[in-house]
C-alpha cells in the first residue's frame, strides 16, 4: 500500500503517467516475450550447429567406408585372379579383415557420446533441430519432421567373412 501510494505521489509530482519503464506492465510484457524470442532463436541456433557438427562427422566416417570398401573390392579381385598364389591370397586375406575390423569401428563410433549411426541417434539430433525450427514456423516439413524408413545402423552380418570366394 505505501509503494501504490509512493507511486501515486511520484505521477502526480512529476505530471507523467509513466516514470520509469517498469511503471509500464504493457511495454515490460512486450521486452520480456522479445527475450524469450532471442533466448528461442539462440536455442534453435545452437540445436541447428550441433545437427550440422554430427552430419558432417558422418558424412566424414562415410567418406573412410567408402574407401575402404573400394579396397576391399580390390582385394577380392587380386585374390581371385588366376596369378595370385596362396601366399599372396593370405597377405589378401589378412588385410581384407583388417578393413572389416575398421569398418565395424566406424559402425560404432560415437559423436559426444551419441552413436553416429543409429536410427535414435538421427531422430535425437536431426530430429529435435527440424521440431525446433517447425516450432519457430520457419520451416514446416510435409512429414512433421519425424524421420521414418529403415533404420541407419550398420549391420556387420552384411560383411563378406573372408577374400577368398573358395
Amino acid at each position: 500500500m505505501i509503494f501504490s501510494y509512493r507511486l501515486i505521489q511520484k505521477h502526480i509530482q512529476t505530471g507523467k503517467r509513466i516514470n520509469k519503464p517498469i511503471d509500464d506492465l504493457g511495454e515490460t510484457g512486450k521486452l520480456a516475450n522479445l527475450n524469450l524470442e532471442r533466448l528461442s532463436n539462440y536455442r534453435t541456433k545452437q540445436n541447428l550447429q550441433n545437427s550440422i557438427s554430427f552430419l558432417q562427422s558422418q558424412q566424414g566416417k562415410l567418406k573412410v567406408v567408402t574407401k575402404v570398401l573400394t579396397r576391399m573390392g580390390e582385394l577380392n579381385t587380386l585374390a581371385n585372379s588366376p596369378i595370385a598364389n596362396k601366399s599372396t591370397k593370405v597377405i589378401y586375406d589378412r588385410e581384407f579383415k583388417e578393413l572389416q575390423e575398421e569398418i565395424r569401428d566406424i559402425g560404432t563410433s560415437k559423436w559426444n557420446g551419441i552413436s553416429l549411426f543409429s536410427s535414435q541417434a538421427s531422430k535425437v539430433l536431426v530430429g529435435n533441430a527440424i521440431d525446433a525450427i517447425s516450432k519457430n514456423g520457419t520451416v514446416e516439413l510435409p512429414d512433421g519432421g519425424h524421420e521414418s524408413g529403415a533404420s541407419g545402423s550398420v549391420s556387420h552380418d552384411l560383411l563378406p567373412q573372408s577374400v577368398c570366394s573358395n
